[in-house]
């Protein structure tokens, strides 16, 4: 935050100050779009951190539950009653890393689920389109890319094995008439660049696409992913989200501080939340639904 006029500094300071502190639930609410769990803070010093450890614990996703909101809000619908077999997809480009933990992750989903498989445009135009589409978890497994699109800026675009791009403009066409439906997933892109929320810039932006017409949440990747990282990641948040009760912000964290602490690897920084902070997966037990 640049500038030394008063109201800048004295705002700075308490900034720094409040992030400083460990395990705050952050909602950044603006049209700011940075990667705040990647930002690095500090306390003033100008030493540098002793170890990756202290300079890890700098991070904001580090530090806190985020998630970013901006210009999209999820809708607050009535409660859920608790799920025995809730209900999951797994859309994906089945030759994507291959070798990678990809198929654990597809039999994390199937576990203990029942899981829907889409590979093709076709099939995400199918269901999407569906008015009785209803999931709890929402996981894309997937090549992302910005294509042109002048004079309007960059647009994202995932692509299952068929190819075809899918992006914000299509999940406004096809859920359009279904927003009072009971879709309400949380929504896992594991795409390049998916976690990149945008405001003004692109409208129709896929994770802003996604949160207006249903979603409670999306989570992905800000930046350019290695393979077998994102199914790593992929494999620890689809199997404690499933298991019911933690929310995806409590996940996010824990997996940013674990990659970090126990694999010295800060790519779970590069992990955000846009909305989502507080979905949670209630599940019921046998005898109990």
């Amino acid at each position: 935050m640049r500038g030394d006029d008063v109201q800048t500094e004295t705002f700075r300071s308490y900034l720094r100050s409040a992030l400083s502190r460990d395990g705050l639930r952050v909602r950044f609410d603006s049209d700011l779009h940075l990667p705040w769990p990647m930002l690095c803070t500090s306390d003033g010093s100008t030493e540098p951190a002793a170890d990756l450890d202290a300079l890890f614990a700098r991070f904001l996703g580090h530090r806190h539950q985020i998630e970013h909101t901006g210009a999209a809000y999820a809708w607050l619908g009535p409660p859920r009653a608790p799920l025995l077999q809730p209900a999951v997809s797994l859309n994906h480009d089945p030759r994507v890393g291959r070798a990678t933990r990809a198929d654990d992750v597809a039999k994390a989903l199937a576990a203990d689920a029942t899981c829907t498989i889409r590979t093709t445009y076709d099939e995400l135009v199918r269901d999407f389109g569906n008015a009785d589409l209803d999931e709890q978890l929402t996981y894309f497994w997937c090549h992302g890319e910005f294509l042109s699109n002048e004079p309007e800026p960059p647009v994202l675009v995932i692509r299952l094995e068929d190819g075809i791009p899918f992006d914000g403009h299509s999940v406004r066409e096809l859920r359009a008439a279904h927003r009072n439906s009971r879709f309400r997933p949380l929504v896992l892109l594991n795409a390049c660049h998916a976690g990149i929320s945008r405001a003004n810039a692109d409208r129709a932006f896929l994770g802003r696409m996604l949160i207006d017409h249903g979603a409670v949440g999306v989570l992905g990747p800000q930046i350019a992913m290695p393979q077998a990282f994102a199914a790593e990641y992929a494999l620890e948040f689809v199997t404690r989200y499933l298991r019911g009760g933690a929310t995806a912000g409590s996940i996010t964290r824990e997996l940013a501080r674990q990659f970090a602490t126990r694999y010295r690897n800060p790519l779970g920084f590069a992990y955000g939340l846009q909305c989502g902070m507080d979905a949670r997966l209630d599940r019921a037990t046998e005898g109990n639904t």
